[in-house]
């Protein structure tokens, strides 16, 4: 198996050279992670794929967003998706609330 490569970083302290390596990272393997449920939604031209997983650390949520071949991700841990799930109908109900904010804004009303 090939060791991580070495990474060239620049310094501001003052090195002549501006660079020097930082140290090898440790190897870390796969860590095994058992799907419980996994969905798809799709919302726009983004792809979301949401997965209750787990592995030897426990139970998280794991959701990755596909837009335009550029995958991020995000984990919440099973202990805090009460939470995070409170936060978001918060924003949902928030976004259903508030007017646009990136609307023009209405023409002059003439006077009566």
């Amino acid at each position: 198996m090939n060791q991580p490569e070495w990474h060239q970083w620049h310094s501001h302290s003052g090195n002549p050279q501006g660079n020097y390596h930082a140290p090898r990272p440790e190897y870390r393997p796969p860590v095994r992670e058992d799907v419980l449920r996994e969905r798809m939604i799709l919302i726009e031209r983004k792809a979301f794929d949401v997965a209750l997983k787990e592995n030897m650390r426990g139970r998280f949520l794991r959701i990755t967003e596909n837009a335009s071949g550029r995958m991020n991700t995000l984990i919440v841990p099973a202990t805090g998706l009460k939470e995070f799930l409170k936060q978001v109908e918060e924003m949902a109900k928030a976004s259903n609330e508030l007017p646009p904010g990136n609307q023009p804004p209405p023409p002059p009303q003439k006077p009566a």
